[in-house]
């Protein structure tokens, strides 16, 4: 039994959890540590490969590929920095949102902060973008291994879909290819909590308790930027709070009702600072003209 064995059982157990949630796609940036989760993503027979050799590009088509589908995405990568690679499409994801699972491998905790070859501290190595972060534990063996393995899946995933990216850095112990020996990590245990699948859809709830919130405002306006599908209830939270809805061509809510011509109103200065609203209400992603920016940057009280 090898390191590599270990590893492997403990990837894949990781990965079947992730695909049972519903992961469909992920990308893979070739490289020795990632040896593990590379290989229990090919092997796993319900989740397409797309490999590519530069992470940058790696990155930015597994973003591309969570957007049109509004699904988690995972992309992974090797130690270093290669994981630095990934960055600009983190704060993409970030901005969008986009469901991206960020699967960085790394050198284990004993060769951190010596001088180990391609080895940088990963751990909250994108900041403040990611929606959620695990240092995820060496892999072992146990009697409860699988579990952790698995519920460690479901919290990555569930997070992911708030929509936004995730970030698991799993570190990998040498020899990093298996020799076909099993690993016995135990069974899963009791129930699995299951993880959402796409988000969740607001109802009359939500809709009664944003009308409290902002109760008594009397000058407020509803922004939707960038959306993976048309919210018919942004609208019908509009008209209950008597509030104008400034909609962007990419929100799917451009329909009679909104302003069309918002953008050529909020580049008016004289206009803006006579009309400037108490609070916004912004939907969907940030605003994308510099009109916009300036608007909800200058607003009393922006809720999100």
């Amino acid at each position: 039994m090898t390191e590599g064995d270990v590893a492997l059982a403990c990837a894949s157990a990781f990965v079947g959890q992730l695909e049972r949630d519903g992961l469909t796609d992920a990308c893979i940036s070739p490289g020795s540590r990632s040896t593990p989760i590379a290989l229990a993503l090919a092997r796993t027979d319900g989740i397409r490969v797309h490999v590519h050799l530069d992470e940058r590009s790696s990155a930015f088509f597994a973003l591309g590929l969570a957007k049109a589908s509004g699904r988690p995405v995972v992309v992974t990568c090797t130690s270093g920095t290669a994981a630095a690679n990934l960055f600009p499409a983190v704060v993409e994801a970030s901005m969008s949102p986009a469901p991206l699972i960020l699967l960085t491998a790394d050198r284990p905790p004993e060769l951190r902060g010596v001088g180990a070859n391609q080895t940088i501290d990963q751990r909250e190595l994108f900041g403040p973008y990611p929606r959620w972060f695990s240092d995820a534990p060496l892999p072992s063996e146990g009697p409860h291994a699988t579990r952790t393995w698995v519920l460690l899946a479901v919290e990555a995933y569930h997070q992911a879909c708030r929509p936004g990216p995730v970030h698991v850095n799993l570190p990998y112990r040498e020899p990093l290819v298996p020799a076909g020996e099993a690993a016995d990590l135990g069974d899963v245990g009791s129930a699995v909590p299951a993880s959402l699948d796409g988000g969740e859809t607001a109802g009359e709830d939500d809709v009664d308790g944003f009308v409290e919130l902002v109760a008594g405002v009397e000058r407020g306006l509803v922004y939707v930027g960038s959306l993976r599908s048309p919210s018919p209830f942004i609208l019908d939270l509009a008209a209950r709070l008597g509030w104008p809805v400034i909609a962007e061509p990419t929100s799917g809510l451009r329909v009679p009702g909104t302003l069309s011509a918002a953008q050529f109103l909020l580049s008016n200065e004289p206009f803006l600072d006579a009309h400037l609203p108490d609070v916004v209400a912004q939907f969907g992603a940030a605003p994308t003209s510099r009109a916009a920016l300036g608007l909800v940057g200058s607003t009393p009280r922006l809720v999100i």
